[in-house]
């Protein structure tokens, strides 16, 4: 009897996405499989596991872009929001 089918092949659990917005659509994708179906401890795992990576490549690309746009509001004269105030 075959096992369950997949619609995606999952990808190495440490490999980074492309981008910030296929890893935000990948982030969704393993929230919305583990609430609609029974995983099991070891899918589990290796989900959360998934999960874990590309929180943290999505933080890291948020704060890159923080300060990049920090960077460029300073060099124009700009605070924070936009104002010029510090």
């Amino acid at each position: 009897m075959a096992g369950p089918k997949k619609n995606t092949p999952e990808p190495a659990s440490d490999a980074l996405p492309s981008g910030f917005d296929p890893a935000l659509a990948e982030l969704r994708s393993i929230v919305d499989a583990l609430a609609q179906s029974d995983v099991s401890i070891d899918s589990l795992t290796q989900r959360i596991h998934r999960a874990h990576v590309l929180l943290q490549y999505c933080q890291s690309q948020l704060s890159s872009t923080r300060e990049e746009v920090q960077q460029m509001l300073a060099q124009l004269g700009l605070g924070e929001d936009g104002t010029g105030a510090p």
